[in-house]
């Protein structure tokens, strides 16, 4: 099999996306493309299909593999002319440079396009041996896309489930069902306060270690917590040992202990895994007694996501308080209704968590595999 050797910029050719502000977006079904996604939607574009797109400014080393047209923002870069080359391979191929380290910015980082010229790369000539390796790492790709869109389904099933049986009153045996004439609610249930419901609050907030190790306990950050019950532990940024928990953690976290973010993006939940894990700050753990169970607050939590960030008290950057989020009051039905509901929204959860392992895999498989297909280590 031929593999040349040339200067990145004589494989394919970068541009600098095209400047849309917010304001002029216009509803449409065309993806603006930004530094790390999609930021919108727009009635026209300017870039046809396939496309791959990387950031430009902000976020570098990030890369998108577009099959719809689509805008490309100003603060990313496509691939203006794939010179001939498989577009799919040039997507897989790019993730193998360190983006990072070619910062040309200074406070924000910034990559320069013209700084491509200075990369030496070889690449195989030929489209077959392109499309091939494509072929293969594309086929753990489709596999994750295909998980991801089975959890979504699983995540807004759930959701609905309580929508229907708790905020419609349209539970099994509702029809049979009296209505207490004080309360309003279906007789056997109450209200109640997160806190009457809470056995322990996880809040390691304001106990920050002053490092981190490279490996040990995994740190749940803000940016693992993505409304799923699933944590990708594969985007785990820092690690404690045990001599760093008993410094400056209180607790570890419990199994579906329900997180919720309460600094910055507010209100994004997710349920703790079995692995021994923490949390540092701007996020507390729910840990349910007697009176409620995880399923029930996990989709409480999200059903109100609006009202908890409503209750905003942050300047700089938005942030709730503990005690306003813990004093939200909510309905909690029939122990048997309870149970029930609990039973069958945990069946599905557990779907969620064992896909959202495969998926962990599956990229961990693929990352390993890349590199030894680019550098020729196995050969197709």
């Amino acid at each position: 099999m031929s593999w040349e050797t040339k200067s990145l910029n004589n494989i394919i050719t970068f541009q600098r996306g095209f400047d849309l502000p917010k304001s002029k977006f216009k509803d449409g079904t065309y993806p603006v493309v930004g530094s790390t996604g999609i930021i919108g939607y727009h009635s026209q574009f300017k870039v046809c299909a396939p496309g791959v797109v990387t950031g430009r400014s902000g976020t570098l080393g990030v890369f998108q593999y577009l099959e719809e047209d689509f805008w490309a923002h100003n603060t990313s870069l496509w691939v203006k002319d794939f010179q001939d080359n498989n577009p799919k391979f040039i997507y897989y191929f790019l993730h193998q440079f360190d983006f990072k380290n070619l910062n040309g910015g200074v406070a924000v980082p910034t990559l320069n396009r013209n700084i491509l010229s200075s990369i030496n790369v070889k690449y195989p000539k030929s489209l077959q041996t392109q499309k091939r390796i494509a072929d293969i790492l594309s086929a753990y790709d489709d596999l994750i896309e295909n998980n991801l869109k089975r959890i979504k389904l699983l995540e807004q099933a759930a959701q609905n489930i309580y929508k229907e049986w708790f905020v419609n009153l349209r539970f099994p045996g509702h029809e049979n069902t009296p209505i207490n004439e004080e309360t309003g609610l279906p007789e056997g249930w109450e209200e109640k306060t997160i806190s009457d419901v809470m056995e322990y609050k996880v809040d390691n907030r304001g106990r920050n270690p002053k490092y981190y190790t490279k490996s040990g306990i995994p740190v749940i950050d803000n940016h693992l917590i993505k409304n799923s019950p699933h944590i990708d532990f594969s985007k785990t940024k820092r690690y404690i040992d045990d001599d760093l928990f008993d410094v400056f953690i209180r607790r570890y976290l419990k199994k579906d202990d329900v997180l919720i973010t309460l600094v910055g993006t507010v209100a994004n939940i997710s349920l703790a895994p079995k692995e021994k894990s923490v949390i540092i700050q701007n996020t507390i753990g729910i840990r349910c007694n007697e009176f409620c169970t995880q399923e029930y607050m996990y989709c409480f939590l999200g059903a109100n996501k609006t009202k908890i960030q409503n209750k905003n008290r942050g300047a700089a950057q938005p942030s709730v308080k503990v005690g306003d989020l813990t004093g939200m009051k909510m309905v909690i039905p029939n122990n048997e209704l309870l149970n029930n509901f609990s039973k069958e929204i945990k069946t599905m959860f557990s779907l969620i968590q064992t896909l959202g392992k495969q998926n962990s895999q599956l990229k961990a498989a693929r990352d390993i595999l890349l590199p030894r297909l680019m550098n020729r280590t196995i050969e197709v």
